[in-house]
């Protein structure tokens, strides 16, 4: 993209000197174009999954013990909120294996605790890297954890995008 608006404004500042020798041409050579690139980055605070693992004759009994099992491993004041779907992502998986008329049933249940995501935006005329490196240190700084909030393993980065507008010739 830079190579072919060097070449446009080269080229029409060539036509512009033409113009003027032949005695056309205004006073003025053409303007150059402004970039500018934007770019967001989302960051979320990292989280511990919770998992509970279970097996037994008795399936009802399987997924309440699975249930157990990872509720059990949250803190105290917690527990009472664990099957809450507003503070926590479920997972379950499971099966059974039946042998000799006897079958076995096998239970996972994880939690992820939900968080909020932030989101950093910059601009920037130089590179759109340079607006995307803007982005996330602003989106750190809104969550709590300026810096390089990802190196320290207290966020993870989520997604970024980003767009560069040119205006002018």
């Amino acid at each position: 993209m830079r190579g072919t608006v060097t070449l446009a404004v080269v080229f029409s500042l060539g036509l512009w000197a033409c113009e003027k020798e032949e005695g056309g041409g205004g006073a003025e050579p053409p303007k150059a174009s402004k970039t500018t690139h934007s770019c967001w980055v989302e960051v979320a605070k990292r989280v511990d999954q919770i998992t509970g693992t279970a097996s037994g004759e008795d399936e009802a009994k399987v997924t309440t013990e699975a249930w157990a099992a990872a509720c059990g491993k949250l803190a105290a004041e917690a527990q009472a909120d664990c099957r809450n779907a507003e503070r926590y992502a479920a997972t379950e998986g499971g099966g059974s294996i039946s042998s000799g008329g006897k079958t076995t049933y096998s239970k996972t249940i994880t939690r992820t605790p939900k968080v909020p995501t932030v989101r950093g935006e910059a601009r920037s005329e130089a590179s759109k890297d340079e607006a995307c490196r803007k982005a996330f240190a602003d989106a750190c700084a809104k969550a709590g954890a300026p810096g390089d909030c990802v190196a320290t393993g207290s966020h993870e980065r989520l997604g970024e995008g980003s767009t560069s507008t040119s205006v002018g010739f």
